[in-house]
């Protein structure tokens, strides 16, 4: 292990060394640890020239002190994500909660984070723990704290991982080979926080030394957010507008992975199960397939994958040593074929379908990278939220009724006279979404069974206000938040 850390350490002083601005590290190894001090700041462009350093490069337009920083902290992840077959648990934990504390600190500094709501201490205060699902390591748990639900992760004593590891291991060891991969989990997904990565609460790394840690007989535990399961029979049965929220989070998530801290990453298992829903918004909950870097190459030939089932081959360049771009091409390879073909195309308003093909034929064929993908998802759904799609002049935007539709203020049709619409946001009623008035009034019209609609103050995650479609108008009620709008035949 030693020597692998010292592998790591010497790779990213090489990459150092080979840039016009160096910096002169001092690598002291302590035990298992390694400390790096910087002692000195020079120009040795020269003497890197003499040395092959065309051979190592990194990617463009990063600052010396960013890169500096992403090396160096992909050299301490690898301290803990790097685990041996033979790696015990109990020498690595001292790693691992230095490198949270290093996180912690970082989040700290810069106002990121609110740090951790949850300790070993205070997880005697999760209650109502119910099961939810289990994997081959991990089992969850949904709970209670502080008024608040909650999910915990914690090792799966009947799991694949834990009955196979049995056959060779005593349960102690197999024990810590599972629950280094939490470790791992609780790594990453503090030091890949985003909107759309699952928000880690808590966490309980038992130090088996001290009276307080014994408040808690599960052990390791992580604690975060709680989410739902993407069931994507449900998601293709809701709006366009919920769906579109989907891909613009899964995009949002690819083009972090493409330029996270760490460097372009790849998610080998993208699948809708290692995702959940959080509030509507879809978040990685499954980190256990990152990888952190790019593939190894020597030459552009080792650069090319071929995926049979679209017909598809991508290739990138080889350069020093690793295959540029090909962590981002994946991820929006896989990011297309099990979100955005499936979500976004079915339902999109007519003058947006031209946008939308594009950029589903773009995830398909891999022809845009993240950045473009983004952007263009975000015109989509500017255009949307502001009813720009709606193709309307200025002088058309008033609230006034057409003549074939009275309005009456402050009235509402509260649990009456519901029927089931197309892409409906309410399972026993036509609820959708709409800009204003005027566009409830095209639907309306465009429904046979629509009488009348209630015109609300709500508001969708867009922006736009929610209307509930009526098939008759009788047994209105007062409602201050809502108006009544009955069409006239």
């Amino acid at each position: 292990m030693a020597a692998t850390k010292l592998r790591l350490v010497l790779n990213v002083l090489v990459r150092l060394f080979c840039r016009r601005t160096r910096t002169l590290f001092v690598v002291f190894l302590i035990g298992n640890a390694v400390v790096l001090t910087t002692i000195l700041s020079v120009s040795v462009l020269p003497i890197a020239n003499d040395v092959g350093c065309d051979t190592v490069d990194r990617p463009v337009d990063v600052s010396d002190d960013d890169y500096v920083e992403s090396q160096w902290r992909i050299v301490k992840l690898r301290q803990i994500l790097d685990f041996q077959e033979e790696e015990m648990i109990v020498s690595s934990r001292r790693r691992t909660k230095q490198s949270i504390d290093d996180v912690d600190g970082r989040r700290r500094s810069t106002g990121s984070d609110e740090g951790r709501d949850v300790d070993c201490l205070k997880l005697v205060d999760v209650r109502e723990r119910q099961f939810v699902a289990a994997g081959w390591t991990k089992a969850v748990y949904k709970a209670v704290h502080l008024g608040r639900d909650v999910a915990v992760k914690q090792v799966n004593f009947y799991g694949h991982d834990m009955t196979d590891c049995l056959r060779r291991l005593t349960p102690w060891e197999c024990y810590r080979k599972s629950a280094a991969k939490i470790m791992k989990e609780i790594v990453l997904l503090r030091e890949l926080a985003h909107p759309n990565v699952l928000k880690v609460l808590g966490f309980c790394i038992p130090n088996g030394d001290s009276a307080k840690d014994e408040v808690t007989s599960s052990g390791l535990s992580l604690v975060t957010e709680l989410g739902q399961s993407l069931d994507m029979i449900r998601l293709l049965q809701s709006s366009w507008e919920n769906r579109l929220r989907i891909v613009l989070g899964v995009t949002r998530l690819v083009h972090h992975l493409s330029n996270s801290p760490l460097g372009s990453l790849v998610m080998n298992d993208f699948r809708r199960q290692q995702f959940v829903l959080v509030d509507g918004e879809p978040k990685l909950s499954d980190v256990d397939d990152v990888e952190l870097e790019e593939p190894v190459c020597r030459s552009d030939d080792d650069c090319t994958s071929r995926h049979e089932a679209a017909e598809l081959t991508l290739r990138v360049p080889c350069v020093a040593g690793r295959c540029r771009g090909y962590n981002e091409k994946q991820n929006i390879y896989n990011a297309g074929r099990h979100f955005v073909s499936f979500l976004l195309p079915h339902g999109a308003p007519l003058s947006l379908r031209p946008r939308v093909d594009a950029i589903v034929q773009a995830f398909d064929n891999v022809t845009w990278d993240s950045s473009r993908l983004l952007h263009s998802l975000q015109e989509v759904f500017r255009l949307f939220s502001t009813g720009e799609y709606l193709g309307r002049t200025e002088g058309d935007a008033g609230r006034r009724p057409r003549p074939n539709y009275d309005r009456l203020e402050h009235f509402d049709l509260l649990d009456v006279h519901d029927y089931r619409c197309q892409f409906t946001v309410s399972g026993n009623s036509c609820t959708l979404s709409v800009f204003d008035d005027r566009e409830a009034m095209d639907i309306c019209d465009e429904d046979r069974d629509c009488r009348a609609f209630v015109f609300t103050s709500i508001t969708s995650w867009t922006g736009r206000r929610i209307a509930h479609f009526k098939s008759n108008y009788t047994s209105a009620t007062k409602n201050n938040s809502t108006d009544l709008y009955i069409k006239i035949k």
